[in-house]
């Protein structure tokens, strides 16, 4: 299952090294759900006024901003402009099934993703013994990312 994206920009063949290695049969399905303006305009505000409670609180107290929270706070109103705008957000789970004939090949087929999708910019955690959750996340049924949900 991915459990990190990468958090810097990326060229457009990105997930260059998880797709095409050749090393071990993989499958990655990513799975899109929309989020509701209203929710994402609610959480953007949200963040944007912890953000801001925590600047006044440093300046009061004679801290100075990090780049990083610098960042952070850019980060999260150009998301509500985009919001303003009518893009919409999108809660997304990703997950790569890796297969092999046996179980010392699937352990070299699965490190060998593992760096791959390391390449990628992109954190792996294995789903061990819960493999029927990644295959049938891979099947296009039309489900949506919510609990019994439909698309």
């Amino acid at each position: 299952m991915v459990t990190r994206w990468p958090m810097l920009p990326v060229a457009a063949d990105w997930m260059g090294p998880l797709l095409t290695g050749d090393t071990a049969t993989r499958t990655v399905t990513v799975v899109l759900e929309p989020v509701s303006i209203a929710k994402a305009s609610l959480d953007a505000n949200r963040h944007l006024t912890s953000i801001e409670a925590d600047h006044e609180q440093k300046e009061r107290h004679g801290f100075r901003l990090t780049a990083r929270e610098r960042r952070r706070q850019n980060d999260v109103e150009s998301r509500e402009r985009e919001l303003a705008e009518g893009h919409p957000e999108f809660r997304f789970v990703g997950i790569v099934t890796v297969s092999a004939a046996s179980e010392d090949a699937l352990d070299d087929a699965a490190a060998d993703v593992e760096q791959a999708a390391a390449q990628s910019l992109i954190e792996l955690r294995p789903l061990a013994a819960r493999q029927e959750q990644g295959w049938v996340a891979s099947l296009p049924l039309g489900r949506s990312v919510r609990q019994g949900g439909w698309a």
